[in-house]
């Protein structure tokens, strides 16, 4: 009776051993994480629990087959534990590869900040001058494709933890919004945009233009009034300079006033010198080389001169005529006075009119008069 007092008392204490162990696995394996003072704890009542069991079934064993009862089978159902690995090494109630999935993806969410950071730098510094050049933009798409790079891979890594483990990486993505590449707009490098290049390029050459009908337009004036006076030709190629010089200093003047101040350079100055011509009346109507009003003295003149021949010509033969019978009456004596007179007048008014003629124009008038 003694043995089979002693074998149950086995019995009772390998159960307890085994609930006891059995209890501390559940409560354990409550947060589904094992950490080391769990795992030692765990151990130690395995061991136990299996020391115990040994020990009753030792108990058992001994007695005779009439006494053992439901002994047998009570040690039977005594299992026992299987103690798990360790997961929690740390401690934290967290499974180690959680927290290194989590501390690979908090690292990958700062790695994509910084991508993010330096591509947003990087397109700040490349607008500083307000354009994009060649180098500039292949340095933003590098930087742009290496942020949406890490963001991806920071967003699988995330999306890989569970929601209780996310905290706010999610919200810290959504915050790297990346940069759109402007285009290049300075091919040449030079600091200046392309269009404004090209517009600066136009009103350059719209000034050199300008120039050169301002040019046109005053060497054909000084050559136009190389003999004092302006045909009507002349006077027609006058007007088509001077229009065409006006126009094109029109159009520079809209093209240098289009450009932003950094850029006009000299370009206004170069306009102000544009004075252009003022085209002088036409004054040699029949082309001759001679001015018109010079022209109408010069008839004048003559016209005097042959009307003061024609008088002189009058009272000499006049004279001729009364000397024919050798006497002068008193009628022939006043037709006489009457046309010298005339002949006299006549010289005067010529005189005066060839005297107002320049010297280059007097010809033989004066010879005519004396």
């Amino acid at each position: 009776m003694k043995q089979k007092n002693e074998a149950t008392k086995a019995i009772e204490e390998a159960e307890q051993a085994d609930k006891v162990a059995k209890e501390a696995f559940t409560k354990a394996n409550e947060d589904g994480v094992i950490n080391p003072k769990e795992h030692q704890e765990l151990e130690a009542a395995s061991k136990k629990a299996k020391e115990t069991k040994v020990a009753a079934e030792d108990k058992v064993k001994a007695l005779p087959e009439s006494q053992k009862g439901d002994l047998p089978q009570r040690l039977e159902v005594l299992t026992g534990i299987a103690v798990p690995d360790i997961n929690d090494q740390d401690s934290n109630g967290i499974a180690d590869n959680i927290d290194k999935a989590n501390a690979e993806a908090t690292k990958a969410v700062e790695a994509a900040e910084q991508a993010d950071k330096v591509a947003k730098e990087a397109l700040t510094k490349a607008n500083e001058d307000g354009v994009i050049n060649p180098n500039e933009h292949k340095e933003l798409e590098a930087a742009s494709n290496q942020a949406d790079t890490k963001k991806k891979e920071a967003e699988a890594k995330v999306n890989a933890l569970s929601e209780n483990q996310k905290g706010d990486l999610p919200q810290r993505l959504d915050k790297l919004t990346g940069i759109d590449i402007p285009g290049i707009n300075d091919k040449d490098s030079n600091g200046v945009a392309d269009n404004i290049d090209k517009a600066k390029d136009e009103a350059t050459k719209a000034i050199e233009e300008a120039e050169q009908a301002d040019k046109v337009a005053k060497e054909a004036f000084t050559k136009a009034n190389e003999d004092g006076v302006i045909n009507p030709k002349e006077h027609q190629e006058l007007e088509a300079a001077s229009k065409k010089a006006k126009e094109t200093k029109v159009a520079a003047e809209d093209k240098v006033k289009a450009l932003p101040e950094s850029q006009k350079g000299d370009l206004p100055q170069r306009l102000e010198v544009l004075t252009g011509i003022a085209v002088p009346d036409i004054n040699d109507q029949d082309s001759n080389g001679i001015a018109d009003n010079i022209d109408k003295a010069n008839a004048e003149a003559t016209k005097a001169v042959e009307a003061a021949e024609q008088a002189d010509k009058v009272a000499k033969e006049a004279l001729t005529k009364a000397n024919e019978d050798g006497v002068i009456n008193p009628n022939e004596h006043k037709e006489l006075e009457a046309a010298s007179n005339q002949a006299d007048t006549k010289k005067k008014e010529a005189e005066a009119k060839v005297n107002a003629l320049s010297e280059n124009q007097k010809g033989d008038l004066t010879a005519k008069v004396r």
